[in-house]
């Protein structure tokens, strides 16, 4: 498994909201500049996060995003499973053709330790 820029863009994003105590709007154009990123691209994670219910927007000159959601209550699988779907890392097994397949029973315990581990840790707590 391997984060994606997007999926590392989302993480940073939450994390940039995190530090005005989620009292105010921060611009993408603000965020994009401090941590020098696309903001074209930031944008696009934006939107996926904001879908997904973990962050909402303003417009206007006092406009911005802002967390919807406790800072203690975001979690790394959220908003990995917020822009990229669910974690998924076991291959396609589908081949051998077996109604029981004990490879692709370990692939699925794999991917669901580290689906609960990513969902355990919150954003908030990791800084």
């Amino acid at each position: 498994m391997k984060i994606t820029k997007e999926e590392d863009y989302g993480i940073l994003l939450i994390q940039a909201l995190l530090y005005p105590g989620g009292k105010s709007y921060i611009s993408l154009s603000e965020i994009s500049q401090k941590y020098k990123l696309s903001e074209f691209f930031l944008k696009r994670v934006a939107n996926k996060i904001k879908k997904a219910g973990l962050i909402k927007s303003k417009e206007g000159v006092k406009g911005g995003y802002i967390l919807s959601k406790a800072p203690s209550s975001i979690s790394y699988g959220e908003v990995l499973h917020a822009i990229s779907g669910p974690i998924d890392i076991s291959p396609s097994c589908n081949e051998c053709g077996k109604k029981i397949c004990h490879q692709k029973m370990v692939w699925q315990n794999i991917n669901e330790t580290i689906t609960n581990l990513l969902d355990s840790i919150k954003i908030k707590n990791s800084i």
